[in-house]
């Protein structure tokens, strides 16, 4: 059976956030499960290093655009069907589209759509978006729930959020949580980042919802009232304005020396860079899911973050949580994380947690069952 999956949203460097990781990893982990499928990924012309782990793989097809004629047009997906027939398999094989991104690009209206749905965000922090971009998400959401045979939506938070405000009212979303399990197994060898010895860490790129601002405030009272002088903060993310902006905002709160931008790091190095800290600190106002909570609690790292609906849900008291909006907050967090036995306290919440979590993620299974019940019909 032939399951076409858009990837063409993904971009270089950590420009998708926390969905591309989730996405490259939820293929790799349905095609451990068995070979009843066969996986034809399209992808993005200038972004191919993204699938190294796949190109070997007789599981997955990759459909390149630089296979096929400059003149096709994506809206249609007339190009799925020259490259159908020039791989000799007819459109009629073609078992279901899989949208991972949401978007429904493909106007073939004969074959099944799986899409997944993320968040609610422009409805909840409208000012974090233009009005071009509000509409862009409202237009594809609609979109979604008048042509997707099955939508899919990340959190039991996420699927009550798009029912309150007003999305897919007709529809019985299926919720499938995010779930995944980093492995330690990385060449420490070729690990080249000068960090400091003792480390808080945000794993997040710079967008406003992430809450810097309040993050790098609160980092600087708290020093002030006693967290310990060789505390550092790290912050991951791609470079854009926004960090040039929060750089120059950590320079006026005369903190410049603590706080390191590391960049965006590849899944190894993040790996090694949350093992190494002393804590994994999320203060994020908004989330559809919160996959760096998750990954570091699978790693066994003492994990801090926002008591928002979402990063409760996939915890499970296994985080200890604070008030994303209260500086008061924030800084007896950071106090609490200063004392050792508090944070061995989570490293052992956070250890059980990971010992519940499977090889083979349960999240994949979930998805193989419903393409299978899919193309079964």
């Amino acid at each position: 059976m032939n399951v076409i999956v858009d990837l063409t949203p993904i971009q270089n460097q950590g420009i998708n956030g926390g969905s591309k990781v989730f996405i490259l990893d939820l293929i790799d982990n349905l095609i451990k499960i068995d070979n009843l499928f066969k996986y034809h990924l399209l992808i993005n012309n200038d972004n191919i290093e993204s699938f190294e782990r796949f190109i070997n793989n007789d599981q997955v097809k990759i459909i390149n655009q630089r296979e096929l004629d400059e003149n096709f047009i994506i809206s249609n997906f007339s190009y799925f069907f020259r490259w159908c027939f020039k791989r000799k398999i007819k459109p009629k094989k073609i078992s279901l589209f899989f949208y991972p991104f949401g978007w429904i690009s493909q106007k073939y209206s004969r074959v099944p759509i799986v899409s997944i749905v993320y968040d609610c965000q422009h409805r909840e922090y409208p000012s974090f978006f233009t009005q071009e971009e509000i509409n862009h998400r409202e237009n594809y959401l609609n979109d979604i729930g008048l042509r997707a045979d099955l939508i899919i939506a990340i959190s039991n938070y996420a699927k009550d959020s798009f029912y309150k405000f007003g999305y897919f009212k007709d529809r019985n979303l299926k919720v499938i949580n995010i779930d995944c399990k980093r492995t330690t197994s990385f060449n420490n060898q070729n690990f080249q980042i000068a960090l400091p010895k003792k480390y808080l860490l945000y794993p997040a790129n710079f967008w406003p919802h992430k809450n810097h601002e309040m993050l790098l405030h609160s980092f600087s009272l708290a020093l002030s009232h006693g967290l310990s002088i060789d505390s550092n903060l790290v912050l991951t993310g791609a470079s854009s304005d926004r960090k040039n902006y929060l750089s120059s905002l950590a320079v006026k709160l005369n903190i410049k020396d603590k706080v390191h931008f590391i960049g965006y790091l590849s899944d190894d190095e993040l790996t090694n860079v949350m093992i190494n800290s002393y804590a994994v600190f999320y203060p994020s106002l908004y989330e559809g899911f919160g996959m760096p909570v998750l990954e570091a609690l699978n790693l066994g790292v003492p994990v801090a973050c926002s008591n928002i609906p979402p990063l409760r849900e996939i915890s499970r008291n296994a985080a200890f949580l604070f008030r994303p909006n209260s500086l008061d907050s924030f800084v007896k967090s950071m106090l609490l994380l200063d004392r050792k036995n508090f944070r061995e306290r989570l490293r052992k919440r956070a250890k059980r947690f990971a010992k519940n979590s499977e090889d083979v993620p349960t999240s994949a299974f979930q998805y193989h069952n419903i393409f299978l019940s899919i193309c079964k019909k």
